[in-house]
């Protein structure tokens, strides 16, 4: 069942890249005299993107596979030799790093060869490329990461890497929204061609491998053969790279593994005045509920992993108000009512809610980790404990959700009917959400990870994710009759009554789901949870 639910996902996500690639390389195409150029130049910008991606991916891979994996003091001290150990982790390092931007390249690279008309060749020396190609930023990763272990400790390390990564993607995230890059293919809204052409003459950086994989790879979809020495630069570089990343860790891996296991020392989440700040906001929870929210604090803020997720939600929230500007723009013109705002405020604000829901409600249970067998031994049912968990991870998701749709309501203009209506449907789906995710997080608990993204990511998580969608679109679309009214009020004169009870059955039917999603779900993770020891 997994494989098929997964293994269909992935096929999904595959063709659905295919068609998109095809679809755009093919309106790129369509441009006169400039459109192979931009096609070449959108390859090699494609291969740089991957490049630095894949730098940074294996920083952090390399980090825990040669300095931080649970097994490494049984296996350094086998019999076996340095150069066995390296290679063995280097490959590793570099399969779990580049397997997911080397298979999520492929439809890219199949969609240029069908636009292309390209043969055989190009589709064999595609796979060639890719694979030399990604030995390149291993190498540099893991170098980069043997010097930084040598003089910053190992756990520092890794959150600094992480608060790197996620501040540089953040940043790169809004760079490209706020450049608006559907523009480019409108070349009509560029003053003269020389201007649009030199959008696309940014200087070629001649000496990265993303260069010489795009001039290589090039010419084979042309059917004109390839270029063997920017072939033969990628596999003499990638060879070469990892030869000298294997001498270099060799000279200093002892004193690296040495730092890696200095301990840590108490930061902020252990200060008198903290504790003081999240008593004073945990004084309206229950007893338990206060004890639960100020522990589940003080290790959100421990756990790099998880605050800095933070920063991608606050991106993800702006970009979803920035454009709204759009839409209001494009309800100026008569395409879409204040009913058609409504909808797609309340639909989009839902499925944000959702999205921050796999991420920090759903892992909640599985954060307990290996210390759960305290909560199981404490004089606390199982009932309460889920309904406290409930409750400290509702208000952060409730106000979420309220300030999203007010903002964006007052963005988009919208009547003081529709900003009720959409205020209380968002917030009942944030209450629904969250019960999902605390129940479903119960039913499916991973108490043997350590990161949250790995919870997220599981089977149940997959389950969770359809099913809080499902709710959110069942509560948008309970309330289609209900805004009908507020759009044509002579129809619901006419019908007196009748109207009334429409109106009355679908706010029923909206606060069933909503209660459905929070007891049913909470109902199972209790009895899971309860029957985890048997």
């Amino acid at each position: 069942m997994r494989l098929l639910v997964f293994g269909g996902m992935g096929v999904v996500f595959a063709a659905g890249l295919f068609f998109l690639s095809h679809w755009f390389l093919g309106q790129v195409l369509g441009v006169d005299i400039i459109g192979e150029i931009i096609a070449k130049k959108l390859l090699s910008i494609m291969f740089m993107t991957f490049f630095f991606i894949l730098v940074f991916s294996n920083m952090v891979t390399a980090l825990t596979t040669f300095y931080l994996a649970d097994d490494l003091q049984l296996v350094l001290s086998l019999p076996v030799r340095f150069e066995s150990f390296f290679w063995a982790r280097y490959l590793e390092m570099a399969f779990h790093s580049s397997w997911t931007v080397a298979t999520f390249s492929l439809p890219v690279f199949a969609a240029y060869g069908v636009v292309f008309h390209a043969g055989p060749a190009y589709y064999a020396l595609a796979a060639a490329v890719m694979f030399l190609f990604v030995f390149v930023p291993a190498a540099l990763g893991a170098a980069v990461t043997t010097v930084l272990v040598n003089v910053f400790p190992a756990h520092r390390l890794r959150e600094v890497l992480l608060v790197l990564g996620i501040v540089a993607f953040v940043g790169l995230y809004l760079l490209v929204r706020l450049m608006e890059p559907e523009r480019f293919l409108n070349p009509e809204g560029f003053g003269t061609m020389i201007e649009f052409v030199a959008r696309f003459n940014a200087p070629e950086f001649v000496l990265l491998p993303s260069y010489w994989a795009a001039e290589a790879l090039y010419p084979a979809l042309k059917g004109i053969g390839t270029q063997p020495r920017f072939l033969a630069g990628l596999v003499t570089t990638a060879a070469g790279a990892s030869f000298a990343v294997s001498w270099f860790v060799h000279s200093v891996y002892a004193r690296g593994v040495s730092k890696a296991h200095e301990g840590r020392k108490a930061g902020l989440s252990r200060t008198a005045l903290l504790d003081r700040l999240v008593g004073l906001a945990a004084f309206p929870f229950s007893p338990l509920s206060r004890s639960l929210f100020i522990k589940d604090f003080k290790v959100f803020l421990r756990q790099p992993s998880q605050w800095t997720q933070l920063l991608l939600l606050l991106a993800l929230v702006f970009v979803y108000i920035y454009n709204f500007k759009h839409f209001r723009n494009i309800a100026a013109t008569g395409v879409l009512s204040q009913w058609g705002l409504y909808f797609i405020n309340i639909g989009l604000s839902g499925f944000v809610v959702a999205s921050v829901g796999i991420r920090f409600v759903f892992p909640a249970v599985s954060l307990e980790g290996r210390s759960f067998y305290i909560v199981k031994s404490a004089p606390v049912t199982m009932r309460r404990f889920l309904a406290a968990k409930f409750a400290v991870y509702l208000a952060p998701l409730l106000l979420l959700a309220v300030a999203m749709t007010a903002v964006s309501n007052m963005v988009i203009g919208t009547s003081a009917e529709y900003f009720v209506l959409s205020t209380v449907i968002t917030a009942l789906a944030a209450v629904a959400v969250t019960g999902l995710g605390i129940g479903a997080g119960a039913v499916f608990p991973k108490f043997s990870a350590e990161n949250p993204a790995i919870v997220a990511s599981s089977y149940g998580g997959v389950i969770y994710m359809m099913v809080s969608m499902s709710a959110v679109a069942a509560l948008v679309i309970l309330t289609i009759w209900p805004t009908a009214f507020l759009r044509h009020p002579g129809y619901f004169v006419r019908m007196g009554a009748a109207a009334y009870w429409i109106i009355g059955l679908h706010a029923a039917a909206i606060l069933a789901v909503t209660a459905a999603c929070t007891v049913v779900p909470l109902w199972l993770g209790t009895r899971a949870l309860e029957r985890l020891e048997q």
